[in-house]
């Protein structure tokens, strides 16, 4: 009887234990969230030591809360915030898409890639692909938080990728602050030289949409050296990120519910006044229809595989297209 109740002694102290520090690991996660919320809210915020707190504990990449700070943590050390976007959303234009954004404030960037750049891509991917999923899908993002969560993850995300687009437009296509393209310090009057690897001569995708023919031949001034001035596999990566961008951000436009808030401005009218850009890339080449249902970043570079065509067409149509 007494080995009996010994054991059961035994038993009972390894499930308190058990449960204490299942506690203890919650609680861990709860003020971790509050700690990097704290430092986020400064009038300097201080976004490193947000990172670090929360990557400090693992394994959270199914809580909606801790995936929202994270995000917005490394999309503080980009440069973005959040209340100044909003400051800047009335100004935002679906008729004159990409040039709207490359007025943004955080538009303005110094180099390709640049570290801010990259943090605020960091910052997009942790909501992207949340969950451990392979491929986007803001279907998939409410389907793995449910309504509330997987709806505030999105618009999360939205918001970044527009920022994140008035950087790519600004730098690749060589704005001036009033998003005019070939109007920067850089030089260059297109994204890419679309007559050295098959696109076709003329290129009818940026006559299509009041481009003119300027971005073929002899005629195209010079196209980004940030493009055509390195290897061909990081030309194809930069293209799939911009076309990542405009594929992501219009799958949650199509999927997520936005508010009938007047402060969202023409962001609820970007998916259909961006549709025939996609309309017109849809029939310039067989594995276009791929291409343009693609949401990650990888199958993007695979569909690119050794030839660039299809890219370049899509690139052409979304960004020499909707940026004239």
């Amino acid at each position: 009887m007494l080995k009996v109740l010994t054991f059961r002694l035994a038993t009972l102290t390894l499930l308190l234990v058990a449960v204490a520090c299942s506690a203890s690991k919650e609680e861990k996660v709860v003020d971790a969230i509050d700690t990097a919320l704290y430092h986020l809210s400064q009038n300097d915020p201080e976004c490193q030591e947000a990172i670090d707190v929360l990557e400090d504990i693992s394994g959270q990449g199914k809580n909606p809360r801790y995936m929202q700070t994270l995000a917005s943590a490394y999309a503080c050390r980009g440069g973005f915030s959040e209340l100044s976007f909003f400051d800047e959303i009335g100004t935002i234009d679906s008729d004159n898409f990409l040039a709207s954004l490359a007025q943004l404030a955080t538009s303005a960037q110094n180099e390709a890639q640049s570290d801010e750049f990259n943090d605020l891509q960091t910052a997009i991917d942790l909501i992207l692909y949340s969950g451990g999923r392979t491929s986007p899908s803001a279907l998939g993002t409410i389907d793995e938080f449910g309504p509330r969560h997987g709806t505030n993850l999105n618009l999360q995300a939205a918001y970044m990728i527009i920022a994140q687009l008035g950087r790519y437009v600004r730098w690749y296509g060589n704005t001036d602050a009033a998003g005019v393209k070939g109007g920067g310090a850089q030089g260059n009057t297109c994204f890419f030289d679309y007559d050295s690897n098959g696109a076709p001569t003329p290129l009818s995708v940026a006559t299509s949409h009041g481009g003119g023919n300027a971005c073929t031949g002899a005629g195209q001034g010079s196209a980004s050296l940030d493009y055509v001035g390195v290897t061909a596999a990081l030309a194809q990566t930069r293209m799939c990120q911009g076309i990542m961008l405009v594929n992501n951000l219009l799958d949650i436009l199509e999927n997520t519910t936005l508010s009938n808030n007047d402060a969202l401005g023409d962001i609820r009218e970007i998916y259909a006044d961006v549709q025939p850009f996609i309309t017109t890339a849809a029939v310039l080449d067989p594995g276009m229809t791929d291409l343009i249902e693609t949401l990650a970043q990888v199958d993007c570079e695979t569909i690119a595989g050794t030839s660039d065509r299809t890219l370049q067409l899509y690139l052409a149509s979304l960004f020499e297209g909707g940026l004239p």
